[in-house]
């Protein structure tokens, strides 16, 4: 907690910073409302004490400021009692609440611990995606444990991290895990994938705008770079972030601050920032899609995270951990899985990784009408090389019939079954592996 303190009477000042330090709560005095103003600007407060009363500017002064950079921001009033209507006319406007003068100590550190709080938990509302426990990350294999061994030697540091795998390998898995592991842990976390969204969108989703920024700003909001002060923030798929933001990107890292769109004021911000890709950088500096400087400066310590296909031996956990969350998740008990169903497992490719597995099983779930999850319960895609999906839909829609025909065929080696399967009778199968040409 660090709290601004905005009081013209040196001695009062004094006062209420020694209330204040009794309680070991950090904060800082100013005598002038310009003061209050600069510091506003500069630094981040968990509430402000302000006299409205000042030599130069008033406090309405400040609570216009503090509402226009931080809406929620408590601020508490200190008036004599014969200007109690100016400070019922403060709340009004936006002031947390008021203390009329003289006070009993006690009285005023119950209402900032009170008001701070309010705003820890407006903040933690907007901000935290999960409330944070032990993220585990399934897996015994060699290479997974040297990515973990690596994230956790990175953990306590304030250096940025870059994750590097396919998609579906984890590593927003990775970067909640990283985060639990720091000394940010009880501070935001936030994620933003910058291929889901919108360029304009983009800027404002990390940055935040100033009212009147443009049209239907009707009111300032901030970005997410600043929700997550002294926390984390995972910045996704950070290879097709637009070549336009990749500056502004660079500015938060060498100077720790930004303007929000439409704004002029710097904001200072302490943040971690974890980065993923599953595109090789170097190429994309190479054709000019990423700012060479930005690759230097995110890829300080990087962290390759496995594919699934050179982790098989981890294949039969990550599957008896999807069965029991799953299973729990849709009210469906399933006990295990067969060992011809998990061989079936272990051969595929995974191209989508561990996501890829994880909605297999889901589906297998689903469709299983026993207590385990057996061959046919599972759907794998493999592609064909014949399978196209250019020309007329009658063609295209032809091919891909044969396709899974000829599939089902193969998996069970019995044409009753794959009729089943398929969801036809018998003969309408008969007749389609004659049209078709297909080898039983």
């Amino acid at each position: 907690m660090k709290v601004l303190i905005v009081e013209d009477k040196e001695n009062y000042l004094e006062l209420l910073k020694d209330i204040l330090d009794s309680e070991g709560i950090e904060n800082i005095g100013v005598l002038r409302g310009k003061d209050a103003v600069e510091k506003i600007k500069r630094e981040r407060f968990s509430a402000i004490i302000s006299d409205l009363f000042l030599p130069d500017i008033d406090g309405f002064k400040i609570l216009e400021e503090v509402k226009k950079r931080y809406p929620e921001l408590p601020v508490i009033i200190i008036t004599a009692f014969s200007s109690i209507e100016r400070a019922v006319e403060a709340i009004k406007k936006g002031a947390y609440d008021f203390i009329p003068k003289p006070f009993e100590p006690e009285h005023l550190i119950l209402k900032l611990k009170k008001a701070v709080e309010t705003y820890n938990l407006k903040i933690s509302k907007e901000a935290y995606e999960d409330k944070f426990e032990n993220i585990e990350i399934i897996g015994e294999s060699e290479l997974l444990k040297k990515a973990l061994e690596k994230l956790e030697s990175v953990a306590l540091t304030d250096s940025s991290v870059l994750l590097l795998g396919e998609s579906g390998t984890g590593k927003e898995l990775f970067a909640k895990k990283l985060h639990f592991l720091s000394k940010r842990r009880d501070f935001p976390f936030l994620s933003i994938n910058c291929a889901s969204i919108p360029e304009k969108l983009l800027e404002t989703e990390l940055f935040g705008y100033e009212r009147g920024a443009f049209t239907g700003a009707y009111k300032t909001k901030r970005g997410k770079l600043e929700i997550a002060h002294q926390g984390t923030v995972f910045l996704d798929e950070i290879g097709d972030l637009p070549i336009e933001l990749q500056p502004k990107l660079l500015k938060v890292l060498e100077e720790k601050s930004f303007e929000r769109v439409g704004g002029t004021d710097k904001i200072s911000v302490d943040v971690r920032f974890v980065f993923a890709t599953n595109k090789n950088l170097r190429e994309e500096v190479k054709k000019g899609n990423f700012r060479e400087d930005l690759f230097f400066r995110i890829s300080v310590f990087p962290i390759e995270i496995p594919p699934l296909r050179e982790r098989e031996g981890d294949i039969p956990l990550l599957v008896e951990h999807f069965i029991k969350k799953i299973g729990a998740k849709i009210n469906k008990r399933v006990e295990g899985i067969s060992p011809d169903a998990l061989k079936l497992l272990k051969e595929y490719e995974w191209r989508g990784n561990i996501r890829e597995l994880q909605n297999t099983i889901e589906r297998a779930i689903i469709v299983s009408d026993g207590k385990l999850i057996n061959k046919k319960d599972i759907f794998l895609y493999r592609e064909d090389p014949e399978l196209d999906f250019s020309g007329p839909l009658s063609d295209v829609l032809e091919r891909v019939e044969r396709f899974k025909i000829a599939d089902a065929i193969k998996k069970f080696g019995d044409k009753k079954k794959a009729a089943e399967y398929l969801g036809i009778n018998y003969k309408t199968l008969q007749s389609k592996i004659s049209k078709y040409k297909i080898e039983s």
